[in-house]
């Protein structure tokens, strides 16, 4: 069960995959020279905050969001942070990949 009872763990799963690929693709954004690499940076970081129930308030979202917003202050570190964000996010319960 997850912390709403009535989500099905697939969800969970799929939000997980969307939030990996949301993370990844400001590597793009950046190569790019994106004017919008701040603000999606900004909704991935509210939207992290927003699932924190649903992942039952593991610590490892508190760490999702500091290497978020590392990559946002530190454009030396840009990289390492998103690519330690993603990795996070598979490390989160919930989902059917979870034993």
């Amino acid at each position: 069960m997850n912390a709403y009872n009535n989500i099905p763990t697939s969800q969970i799963e799929a939000q997980k995959r969307y939030l990996y690929g949301a993370i990844i693709s400001t590597l793009y954004e950046k190569e790019d020279n994106s004017p919008f690499l701040d603000a999606h940076i900004q909704s991935l970081i509210n939207q992290i905050s927003g699932s924190n129930r649903l992942f039952n308030y593991q610590p490892e979202i508190l760490t999702i969001i500091s290497c978020l917003e590392t990559a946002r202050e530190n454009p030396n570190q840009f990289r390492k942070a998103i690519l330690d964000a993603a990795n996070l996010v598979n490390v989160l319960k919930g989902g059917e990949c979870d034993a």
